[in-house]
């Protein structure tokens, strides 16, 4: 599975162990309210679980990516459908997109 709790900042260990499913792309998974954030695992869910576990509600979750060449952050997952939040795959909300990617830049260091 493969999942990395970010705590501070992303670290090259926390890359490689990220980095095991796909080659040049991690998965990220941010839990908007309280800031927190998981990379990795084969699919969004696989880190949405590790989050709820830690408390995190699956309305505040999140799911995206980046490709880890050209830094470029991505919107898109399955946990994004949301009935009567987000009717697509994509963060539609732009201050959730932006609350999004504010934490993915901070703790990637981007």
């Amino acid at each position: 599975m493969a999942v990395v709790i970010i705590q501070n900042k992303v670290t090259e260990g926390d890359l490689a162990v990220a980095i095991v499913h796909y080659d040049g792309y991690i998965k990220i998974v941010v839990d908007v309210e309280t800031g927190a954030m998981a990379i990795g695992g084969e699919w969004h869910v696989d880190a949405e679980k590790e989050l709820v576990a830690l408390g995190s509600h699956k309305k505040d979750l999140w799911g995206g990516g980046i490709d880890i060449i050209t830094k470029k952050i991505d919107f898109n997952s399955l946990i994004n459908t949301k009935p009567d939040l987000n009717i697509s795959q994509e963060i539609l909300d732009v201050k959730i997109r932006d609350r999004f990617e504010q934490i993915v830049k901070e703790k990637y260091n981007l």
